[in-house]
């Protein structure tokens, strides 16, 4: 069975994909450029570059995420099902492209 993800496990799920779609160079960051490669656009870039160094870390992944209203956001394009829950494995099989790119 796939458990649904809640606040507390939403953040490091949603980070560890985001870097895995991303991070080409496995660096442990996502530049602009990697960004936008995969599908990203420059305002969610921005939005998640916290500190405005030009990279995303995971640690900035992790806070983005962190919110409800985040994870409802997400849920709204990955809940394949429609059973109103999140699982790591639709977020797994969501498309790169909405993973980074949000609006709120």
């Amino acid at each position: 069975m796939d458990v649904p993800l809640t606040l507390q496990t939403f953040p490091d799920a949603y980070s560890d994909r985001v870097l895995e779609i991303a991070d080409q160079d496995r660096s442990g960051q996502i530049s602009m450029v990697e960004w936008t490669n995969a599908g990203g656009d420059k305002r969610s870039f921005l939005l998640a570059d916290q500190n405005k160094d030009g990279v995303v870390t995971r640690s900035e992944l992790i806070r983005i995420s962190s919110s409800a209203r985040f994870m409802d956001f997400t849920r709204s394009y990955a809940d394949q099902n429609r059973y109103r829950e999140l699982t790591v494995r639709e977020l797994h099989t969501a498309g790169g492209v909405r993973v980074l790119r949000f609006d709120f």
